[in-house]
């Protein structure tokens, strides 16, 4: 063999070790999604729609993951945000179109709502199985949203099996006024559920009024403002109330027993039909007989209390307010 073919059976040698390189590198490459390269153009119309395909499904999982991060994002901010933050973030996420993921929505919530049940924290306030029930000392806390609006539903565990106690909605929230109003026929429903159906004690209802005006003072706190009504007693009780009772002779019989039997109370006949009871302290009630929607008009002389601690420190009057 002369010098050239020496030459040419070298460089033959070298072209089949590049080639044996060249496949092994292609070997440790992952396999593509796409098919191999199209050899005629029926190939190349699938490879086509292969690649079309591909490009949807990794556009959607970019979409997902973009919202997954900032549904993340926004955890993040909630969890280190302070009341205010959260009321702003609570009116603008939970209108019916805002962009926000169900979990999130749900931790808003648990963290408004934890801020609005501090106070109960005391008595190893917790979520129950319902995540949107909250158990208290006392009672159980059940809440519903309406874009900025929350309602404060309470139920009281009886201390007459024979009945079963329901919800009540007691407190409405405005988030974006910033507002909170008492529902005063449910305040009433309390004071019917203690004194007419025995279905929970007075020491159980004097608990319940203790709890619900800490959360009233922790409201306040919050920078709400408080409606007047029955619960609150931090204010002088000075008002008249419409009574849905018929204030009838047999009624004012029993309250003038009891009137008869404490020196301390009296009863004194302004009018023909008008009557005003003298309690103790200087407190009074004055109301009309026979007269239906009475008004009962309140005093305490300059004592804080509520209607419902009023009622129940004399339940002897109760027959004046409740049917």
């Amino acid at each position: 063999m002369n010098k050239n073919e020496q030459e040419q059976a070298s460089l033959q040698r070298d072209e089949v070790e590049v080639v044996k390189k060249a496949v092994v590198i292609v070997e440790d490459v992952p396999s593509p999604s796409l098919s191999t390269i199209p050899l005629d153009q029926t190939n190349f119309d699938e490879y086509e729609t292969e690649k079309k395909a591909l490009h949807r499904t990794i556009l959607t999982q970019i979409n997902q993951t973009e919202r997954i991060l900032a549904d993340l994002k926004l955890q993040k901010l909630l969890a280190e945000a302070d009341f205010p933050s959260l009321v702003e973030a609570f009116c603008e996420f939970t209108q019916d179109k805002a962009e926000i993921s169900n979990t999130a929505k749900a931790q808003l919530e648990d963290y408004v709502l934890f801020y609005l049940l501090y106070p109960l924290k005391e008595g190893s306030l917790q979520k129950t199985s319902d995540t949107r029930i909250w158990q208290a000392k006392h009672f159980f806390i059940r809440y519903q949203t309406n874009a900025s609006r929350i309602t404060l539903e309470i139920k009281i565990p009886v201390t007459n099996t024979r009945f079963e106690s329901t919800y009540l909605p007691l407190f409405d929230f405005d988030l974006h006024k910033m507002t909170t109003s008492v529902r005063e026929e449910e305040v009433m429903k309390l004071i019917q559920l203690w004194y007419s159906k025995k279905v929970f004690s007075r020491s159980q209802l004097s608990l319940i009024n203790y709890d619900l005006n800490r959360l009233l003072a922790n409201i306040k706190e919050l920078g709400f403002v408080v409606q007047e009504n029955f619960l609150d007693n931090t204010l002088v009780l000075d008002r008249s109330i419409t009574s849905p009772v018929t204030i009838t002779a047999p009624i004012l019989d029993q309250i003038f027993i009891v009137l008869m039997e404490n020196p301390q109370y009296d009863l004194h006949k302004l009018g023909e039909t008008t009557y005003k009871i003298v309690l103790d302290h200087g407190q009074t009630l004055q109301f009309e007989e026979n007269t239906e929607q009475a008004a009962l008009i309140l005093f305490s002389n300059n004592r804080k209390r509520s209607i419902l601690d009023f009622f129940t420190h004399y339940p002897f009057l109760v027959p004046l307010l409740i049917v």
